[in-house]
């Protein structure tokens, strides 16, 4: 198959389940051409793969330049007018407004890769826009049952076919010797307590700093970022206060060095905060690309209390949480059982995040639209 992927946003890097399924359908012999932007806010895309071409664009920066979306309109005619294609996949939701309506024009199947829930009610024209093309696309990718009952409950999807994948990266599980965050904050004595990926008010980072003051001093909490944050007002205030228990991890690192950063810590924090992400938290399930990172490299983790995340305690291989301030009680409860915590979160990743079964049932379904 030759399979065209749009993505607006230039955040290829930072879409752990997209980076999966491009790769495991090169893998199997597809050839693959992403177009998407570039910006000095996000890493290039770092993957290569003999199978997948990326052509990268600038994001808008002028008023006097196109828009980045007309940018990606134009040239994605412009593949399709010129090489054959057998099915055009949107993977955010411009991409998939856009897909949706090439592959009217094109007589192409479209298939919604849904990175986000959509905005429920929709406000704007995008919003019910975006809405239409997932009712409308021939398959739907999304994350776990949870996503599917959820969009099912808010939206038509008698006519979709929906496919599952975990936010996961592509490569294999298991326990690294690292020391890799030790070497970047300088401490080799204190247990690594870590913050991967995203920060902001949506993963309380303001309150887990502030909480882990009170920490013994066995713990250090390190926020390891995944994209340049000077300048952003809420990162400079925590990092202006920050203290002798926490420390940051600020240069961004590749897929390959991440699994090798993770493994370097002792347990995974992953926090969200329902007032501000609605249902976007409480229906999170197996989207939480940090949590399926930490289990995949063998870290226990300690979550916030939300239905689609019980699984972690069902597993024995994490602690749910109210408030911030009962994390020094479940890192003393964890490290009771550290040895059996690190090999339930292996066999919890392989269970429920490994992403070959999916990319092989997806895969399938595609071979039959083309």
């Amino acid at each position: 198959m030759n399979i065209l992927v749009l993505l607006r946003e230039p955040i290829f890097d930072r879409i752990p389940s997209l980076k999966t399924l491009v790769w495991g359908l090169a893998e199997k012999g597809h050839n693959i051409t992403l177009l998407t932007t570039r910006s000095l806010r996000f890493p290039i895309p770092s993957m290569s793969h003999p199978r997948l071409r990326i052509k990268l664009f600038a994001e808008r920066e002028k008023k006097r330049e196109l828009p980045t979306s007309f940018k990606l309109s134009l040239l994605a005619v412009k593949e399709l007018t010129f090489h054959h294609y057998h099915i055009i996949l949107g993977a955010d939701c411009y991409a998939n407004i856009l897909a949706s309506r090439l592959s009217t024009v094109f007589r192409l199947p479209h298939v919604c890769f849904q990175l986000e829930y959509p905005n429920f009610p929709p406000q704007s024209l995008a919003e019910k826009q975006e809405i239409k093309s997932i009712e409308t696309a021939r398959i739907l990718i999304t994350h776990d049952r949870w996503h599917h009952d959820f969009l099912k409950s808010q939206m038509d999807l008698t006519n979709t076919q929906v496919c599952y994948l975990p936010n996961a990266t592509y490569s294999q599980s298991g326990i690294q010797g690292s020391h890799m965050l030790q070497d970047r904050v300088g401490e080799y004595q204190r247990k690594i307590i870590l913050h991967s990926g995203g920060f902001g008010r949506w993963f309380r980072c303001r309150e887990l700093a502030q909480s882990s003051k009170q920490w013994n001093s066995d713990y250090l909490l390190v926020f390891h970022l995944s994209h340049q944050m000077e300048g952003d007002p809420y990162f400079d205030e925590v990092y202006q206060n920050k203290h002798s228990n926490m420390a940051f991890s600020q240069e961004p690192v590749g897929t390959d060095e991440l699994d090798k950063l993770v493994s370097s810590a002792h347990v995974g924090v992953a926090l969200y905060s329902e007032k501000d992400l609605g249902y976007r938290a409480t229906y999170m399930g197996v989207a939480a690309g940090k949590i399926g990172n930490y289990l995949k490299c063998g870290l226990p983790v300690i979550a916030t209390r939300l239905p689609s995340l019980q699984y972690l305690e069902d597993f024995y291989c994490g602690i749910l949480i109210d408030h911030e301030s009962e994390i020094q009680t479940a890192l003393q409860c964890i490290d009771k059982n550290y040895l059996e915590y690190r090999q339930n979160a292996l066999h919890c990743y392989r269970e429920l995040w490994d992403p070959e079964a999916y990319i092989c049932t997806i895969e399938e379904s595609l071979l039959k639209l083309s």
